[in-house]
C-alpha cells in the first residue's frame, strides 16, 4: 500500500499523519517536494526505509516513527533537516544503525530511541548542541555511551532505563552541567565516577534494580539540587564518611534495602521518620556520627532490624518504641558519652544477644527489669558509671560474658552473679 506520487505536489501540506496504517509500506521517492511539511507521523506502518529525498523537507519539525518494526536504518540525508526538533523511533525493534552524521541535526531537541537495537551512538552526537532529552529506554544491545555525549550542554534528561547490558558511564559525565533527570534503572552499572559532582543541576537520580551497583562515591553528596533518589531494588547503601546533613524522606521508597551504613557522617543530626518504613532493613550503622542525637520516635517499626550500631553518637535517650525491635540481635552504644540510661522497654527485646555500653561514661542506671533479656550472651559495661546491678540480673541465664573493666563507681555485685563467667578486669 502506498500514497499516489501526486500527493507530493501539495505545496501547502503541513501535517501528514499515517499513524496505524498497518499495511502502508512505501513512501514516494519525491517526498522531498513537500516543502511546507511540518509534521510527519508514520507510526505503526510497515515502511522499511525513508527515501533519500527526505532532505528536501526543510521545514520538517517532527518525525514520528513509533513501532515501525520493519525499519532498519535512516538515510544519511535526514541529517540535513535543520528544522527537525523531534525524532521518535520508539519501538522500532529492528532499527540498529544511526547515521554517522547524526550531529548535523543542529536543531534537534528531543530524540527517542527506546526499544531499538542500537549498539552505540555515533561520536558526532556532540553536534546536537540543542538536544534537551535523550531516551534510550530498553535498548538491550547498548553497552556504553561515547565520551562526546558529555559535550551536550543543553541536555536535561537522559533515560537509560532497562538497558540491561549498559555497564559503563563516560569518565566525563560531570560535564553535563545542565542535566536534571538521570534514569539508570535496570542497567548493569557497578559504580559511579567521582566526576558526578559536576552534575550540579541534577534533581532526580533513579537507580531502581541496579543489581550490580556496589556503592556510591562520596562526591554524590555535593549534588545540592538532588531532590529524588530512587534505589528500589537496592540492597546495600554505604554513605560512610560523607558530608550529608540529612536523608531525604523519600528513602522510604528503598523497599528492598537490607543494610544502611552511615559511619562517620559527622554532619548528620537525625534520620527522617520515613526510614522506619524500610521493612527489609536488617543492619543500621551510625557509628561515629558524632552530631547525631535524635532517633525517630517510630524506631520500633523496623521489625526486621538485627544490628544497630550507635557508637560515638550524641544520643541521650531511646524512644520507648524500641520494644518493637523484636528481631534485634546486637545493640552497640560504645562511647555514647551523653547516654545516661536505657528505657525499661528495652528489656522486651527477646532476641537481644549482645549489648555493648563500653565507654558510656555518664551511663549510671540499668533497668530494673534487666533480667527479662533472657537471651543476652554478652554484656559490656566497661567504663560506665554504674554503681550496682538490679537483683533481676539472675534472669540472665544465657549470659556468658560480662565485662566491667574501669567501672570505678561499682561498689558490689549481687550474689546472683556468682555463676557468671567474667572477661577483663573488674575494678571495685
Amino acid at each position: 500500500m502506498c500514497l499516489p506520487s501526486s500527493i507530493c505536489s501539495l505545496n501547502s501540506l503541513q501535517h501528514l499523519n499515517l499513524c496505524e496504517c498497518s499495511n502502508f509500506d512505501n513512501l514516494s521517492e519525491n517526498l522531498g517536494n513537500l516543502k511546507g511539511l511540518y509534521d510527519l507521523d508514520l507510526s505503526g506502518t510497515k515502511i522499511k526505509e525513508l527515501p533519500s529525498s527526505i532532505e528536501g523537507l526543510t521545514t520538517l519539525n517532527s518525525l514520528t516513527l513509533v513501532d515501525c518494526e520493519d525499519l532498519v536504518c535512516l538515510p544519511s540525508t535526514i541529517c540535513s533537516l535543520n528544522s527537525l526538533q523531534h525524532l521518535n523511533l520508539c519501538g522500532c525493534s529492528n532499527f540498529d544503525n544511526l547515521p554517522e552524521n547524526l550531529g548535523n541535526l543542529k536543531g534537534l531537541y528531543d530524540l527517542d530511541l527506546s526499544g531499538t537495537k542500537i549498539k552505540e551512538l555515533p561520536s558526532s552526537i556532540e553536534g546536537l548542541t540543542t538536544l534537551n532529552s535523550l531516551t534510550l529506554e530498553d535498548c538491550k544491545n547498548l553497552v556504553c555511551l561515547p565520551s562526546t555525549i558529555c559535550s551536550l550542554s543543553s541536555l536535561q534528561r537522559l533515560n537509560l532505563c532497562g538497558c540491561s547490558n549498559f555497564d559503563n558511564l563516560p569518565e566525563n559525565l560531570g560535564n553535563l552541567n545542565r542535566l536534571c533527570d538521570l534514569d539508570l534503572s535496570g542497567t548493569a552499572i557497578k559504580e559511579f565516577l567521582s566526576s558526578i559532582e559536576g552534575l550540579t543541576t541534577l534533581n532526580s537520580l533513579t537507580l531502581k534494580d541496579c543489581k550490580n551497583l556496589v556503592c556510591l562515591p562520596s562526591t554524590i553528596c555535593s549534588l545540592s539540587s538532588l531532590q529524588r533518589l530512587n534505589f528500589k531494588g537496592f540492597y546495600d547503601l554505604d554513605l560512610s564518611g560523607t558530608g550529608i546533613k540529612e536523608l531525604p524522606s523519600s528513602i522510604e521508597g528503598l523497599t528492598t534495602l537490607n543494610s544502611l551504613t552511615l559511619e562517620d557522617c559527622k554532619n548528620l543530626v537525625c534520620l527522617p521518620s520515613t526510614i522506619c518504613s524500610l521493612s527489609s532493613l536488617q543492619c543500621l550503622n551510625l557509628c561515629g556520627c558524632s552530631n547525631f542525637d535524635n532517633l525517630p520516635e517510630n524506631l520500633g517499626n523496623l521489625k526486621h532490624l538485627c544490628e544497630l550500631d550507635l557508637s560515638e553518637t550524641a544520643i541521650k535517650e531511646f524512644p520507648s518504641s524500641i520494644e518493637g525491635l523484636t528481631t534485634l540481635n546486637s545493640l552497640t552504644l560504645k562511647d555514647c558519652k551523653n547516654l545516661v540510661c536505657l528505657p525499661s522497654t528495652i528489656c522486651s527485646l527477646s532476641s537481644l544477644q549482645r549489648l555493648n555500653l563500653c565507654g558510656c561514661s555518664n551511663f549510671d542506671n540499668l533497668p530494673e527489669n534487666l533480667g527479662n533479656l533472657n537471651r543476652l550472651c554478652d554484656l559490656d559495661l566497661s567504663g560506665t558509671a554504674i554503681k550496682e546491678f538490679p537483683s533481676s540480673i539472675e534472669g540472665l541465664t544465657t549470659l556468658n560474658s560480662l565485662t566491667l573493666k574501669d567501672c570505678k563507681n561499682l561498689v558490689c555485685l549481687p550474689n546472683t552473679t556468682c555463676g557468671f563467667k567474667f572477661h577483663g578486669a573488674l575494678d571495685l
